[in-house]
């Protein structure tokens, strides 16, 4: 259970991180020149297609340029993530890496929890030079964003839950489920996402087994293996006897049939 709603919700965030390639591909294609109006149109569309999106960003040389939707990301419109400290490493990250990096799970600038998904996209000069443009970058809520994988199931089904990650200080962050799950006592799987790691843990809502059952249960066993070891004991000492008495009878038998000289 654990492995199957671990790869669930692995699925469908990495999906929703790779829609920042769909602007990346349309910065490319017009060789960094993006339009409000061209922003504007293709952001809707992704924004649409999930609920789980807080918002979609244009970020040229890391700055927010263009967001969708405007309203209730005012708060981070003109920022340079460059300049930033606590978010900083993650945009020299994605640039690094030239790859997707996520930032978070944290407390965004427009309030509540999330994530946020930056892709970097290089482009090539006159002298066929590659540089570095800015990002795509992708904003999620959290646990909104990864409703599709229907974790609260768990519940239903008579398991407790908790998906967790830990920040650099190796704290842990609750993302979705109970804060209080003693991990120790659950199954977990690990959930990859760019350049992190996630976790799921279950149990049953139930304890694994009482103490005082399992006391009975070993006793029992041990019971049953006692009295089938002694049948057995008896059967094999019965199958001896009768071996005994028919290789006794074989030999007598044989004697009367033996001639005397």
């Amino acid at each position: 259970m654990s492995a199957v709603y671990a790869a669930k919700t692995e699925n469908i965030l990495n999906s929703i991180f790779h829609k920042t390639d769909i602007l990346a591909a349309v910065v490319k294609l017009q060789n960094g020149q993006l339009s409000e109006n061209t922003f504007n149109d293709i952001a809707r569309l992704v924004y649409e297609d999930d609920h789980g999106i807080r918002g979609i960003q244009s970020m040229p040389g890391a700055v927010v340029t263009y967001s969708y939707p405007l309203k209730g990301n005012e708060a981070v419109m003109g920022k340079n993530f460059f300049e930033i400290p606590e978010r900083r490493k993650d945009v020299l990250l994605a640039i690094d890496t030239k790859s997707i990096a996520l930032s978070g799970p944290y407390n965004l600038l427009q309030g509540g929890l999330g994530v946020v998904a930056r892709n970097p996209i290089f482009l090539t000069d006159a002298a066929g030079k590659e540089y570095f443009w800015g990002f795509s970058a992708i904003i999620l809520d959290l646990p909104k964003a990864i409703e599709g994988a229907s974790l609260h199931h768990l519940i239903n089904d008579g398991y407790d839950y908790q998906l967790y990650c830990t920040n650099e200080n190796n704290e842990r962050l609750v993302i979705e489920g109970n804060p209080d799950l003693n991990i120790e006592q659950a199954v977990c799987n690990e959930i990859k996402v760019p350049h992190h790691v996630w976790t799921l843990a279950i149990r049953p809502g139930q304890p694994w087994l009482n103490e005082a059952k399992a006391g009975l249960v070993l006793l029992f066993g041990f019971l049953l293996s006692l009295i089938l070891w002694q049948r057995y004991s008896l059967l094999v000492q019965k199958e001896t006897a009768m071996q005994a008495k028919d290789v006794f009878f074989s030999n007598i038998s044989h004697d009367m049939r033996t001639p005397l000289n």
